[in-house]
């Protein structure tokens, strides 16, 4: 039996958290893989291949980098919460080795949460083409405006049948998962997991009409970039820029990376992913719990009001 420890290395708590989990874990004769980093773990995984389990120890945005190692292998993962926020994460640190015990003996508590599978088409000035294929998404697609600051003005299509024509700073397309991140702040509504649509949302539309919109799972939803408005744009995988080559490292320069070729997003089709992700928690009403803990307070309240 294999394990995929994915700490946040930039945080000391993480890292001795994760460490002891993985001396606990060769004492039980299980092996121990850490994810890839540049400096503390160079010769670590680059994907889930071969784990029974993958245990992110931080916040959302290390789960999210989880997720993206497992992709649609459906490796179940367990998230430990080290983070500011913790929504996705929400697992805290007592019981730890407990929890990773029941994890492996099929004990928890599965979430499926849905995932979506992007497709993009770049064009450079020169009129030379690429296009990028199925990349995964746990939380969302975001097209958003470049550095000089112009509004985006795009179509919207789902399943063929056109919705409208936007100018706006760009537009959100999230899974539920992603429903409580960038599509919440853009105005979005907060969504159950259960649900296995797509979540639709402008962020400042120039227009008091347009509105979130939800889709059915079968739907696939296309944005196509005016060429009457050639502005700059860039695109984003839960966080990450999606460029010409794919998914942009945080390694190099991402910003000169697409203005090296001055490469342009022409038409983004986003449909739901192959496969879930396998989220593991303690019980099937830790969503709930998590959405009155971080957006309503209601955690602190009870403890207050005890």
């Amino acid at each position: 039996m294999k394990v995929l420890l994915v700490p946040n290395y930039s945080r000391e708590d993480a890292k001795e958290g994760s460490q002891h989990i993985a001396t606990w874990l060769q004492g039980q004769g299980i092996e121990v893989v850490w994810a890839y980093d540049k400096h503390k773990a160079p010769l670590g995984a680059t994907n889930a291949a071969g784990a029974s389990l993958v245990i992110s120890f931080g916040g959302d945005g290390t789960l999210l980098r989880a997720a993206r190692l497992i992709g649609y292998t459906e490796v179940p993962l367990l998230g430990i919460s080290y983070g500011h926020l913790g929504f996705l994460a929400g697992a805290d640190q007592t019981h730890i080795e407990k929890r990773i015990a029941s994890a492996l003996a099929g004990e928890l508590h599965v979430e499926n949460r849905t995932t979506l599978s992007v497709s993009a088409t770049f064009q450079n000035e020169s009129g030379q083409r690429r296009e990028i294929k199925d990349v995964f998404c746990l939380n969302e697609l975001a097209l958003s405006r470049g550095m000089l600051g112009d509004i985006v003005e795009f179509d919207i299509e789902v399943s063929g049948n056109f919705i409208d024509r936007l100018r706006a700073d760009g537009f959100v397309v999230s899974t539920a998962t992603g429903s409580t991140g960038y599509a919440l702040s853009a105005g979005g509504p907060i969504v159950t997991p259960a649900f296995k649509g797509m979540v639709c949302v402008p962020i400042a539309p120039h227009t008091i009409q347009a509105r979130a919109f939800l889709t059915s799972p079968a739907d696939i939803v296309e944005l196509t970039i005016s060429r009457e408005r050639p502005v700059e744009r860039a695109l984003f995988c839960d966080g990450k820029l999606l460029g010409p080559e794919g998914l942009v490292s945080a390694e190099v320069n991402s910003r000169a990376a697409l203005e090296e070729e001055a490469w342009q997003a022409q038409k983004i089709t986003i449909a739901k992913g192959a496969e879930d992700i396998r989220f593991l928690t303690d019980d099937n009403h830790g969503f709930y719990r998590s959405v009155s803990r971080v957006f309503y307070g209601m955690g602190e309240r009870e403890q207050h009001s005890r």
